[in-house]
C-alpha cells in the first residue's frame, strides 16, 4: 500500500504516564497521551516517545475515551469523556486525573461515541475517526463502535512519588487498510471517500475488526 506516493509503515503509539509531586501523602497525576511516529523509529518499551510526527498521509486519528480504569495494588476507575488525538496528544485533558502510588498491571480505556465529536457528513455521533490518503485518494473513516482497549504492560505500571512511569502500545495504522483497493471506492462531491454506517459499510466492519485486533495483540488473558 502506498500513501502519498510512498510506502506506509507508520504506527501510532499510546503513552500512558503517571507522575507525582513528591509529597508525603500525595495523589498522582495520570497523563494518557497519544503520540505518532513513522517508519522504524517508533519508540520501544521503556523509551520516552519523540515529539509527535504524524505518518505521511495521516491527517487525523482520534478516539473518544469514556472511562479510564487501572487495576493492581489499588483500583482506579473514572468516567472522563475526553477525546484523545493520536496526532496532537497535548490537547488531551486526561492528565488531570489523580491516582494513588502503586503497581498497576492492567489499564482499560473504554471508547464510546459522543454527540458532537467529529460527526462527519451523516451527523451521527462517533467514537473513532481516521483521515488518511491512500493511493492518492482522501479517505475518512468514522465509527460509532463501543469497545474497551485492555492493556497489560510487561512488569506493570509502577507509580512512585516524584517519578514518571510510562508504557507504550503500538497501533499499526497500515494494517487497518491492508488489501483495501480505494480506487474502487466512490468519493463524494468533494473527492473524499467516506467509510461509515452509510457509505462502504462493509469496509467499516472490516476496519473496526482490525482496530480491535491491533489492540488484542497487547491484551493479556483474563
Amino acid at each position: 500500500m502506498r500513501i502519498n506516493g510512498i510506502h506506509f509503515f507508520g504506527a501510532a503509539a499510546l503513552l500512558v504516564a503517571a507522575c507525582s509531586d513528591g509529597g508525603s501523602s500525595q495523589d498522582l497525576s495520570l497523563a494518557v497521551q497519544f503520540a505518532a511516529c513513522g517508519g522504524g523509529d517508533c519508540p520501544d518499551d521503556g523509551e520516552v516517545p519523540p515529539p509527535p510526527a504524524p505518518p505521511a498521509g495521516v491527517t487525523c486519528a482520534a478516539f473518544m475515551i469514556r472511562d479510564v480504569r487501572l487495576d493492581g495494588a489499588s483500583e482506579f476507575d473514572q468516567r472522563v469523556w475526553e477525546p484523545v488525538d493520536l496526532l496532537d496528544p497535548a490537547t488531551s485533558k486526561i492528565n488531570l486525573l489523580q491516582i494513588q502510588p502503586g503497581t498497576y498491571d492492567r489499564v482499560r480505556l473504554t471508547i464510546e461515541p459522543q454527540e458532537g465529536f467529529r460527526p462527519g457528513p451523516t451527523g451521527r455521533k462517533v467514537s473513532t475517526i481516521l483521515c488518511i490518503t491512500l493511493d492518492g485518494k482522501q479517505v475518512e473513516y468514522r465509527d460509532d463502535t463501543y469497545d474497551t482497549f485492555e492493556l497489560r504492560p510487561a512488569g506493570g505500571v509502577v507509580v512512585e512519588p516524584g517519578r514518571l512511569s510510562h508504557f507504550l502500545v503500538t497501533f499499526d495504522l497500515a494494517a487497518w487498510f491492508e488489501g483495501i483497493d480505494v480506487s474502487q471506492l466512490t468519493p463524494d462531491e468533494t473527492g473524499i471517500v467516506h467509510i461509515n454506517e452509510r457509505s462502504h459499510h462493509e469496509l467499516q466492519n472490516t476496519i473496526r475488526d482490525r482496530i480491535k485486533d491491533s489492540v488484542d495483540a497487547v491484551r493479556g488473558d483474563d
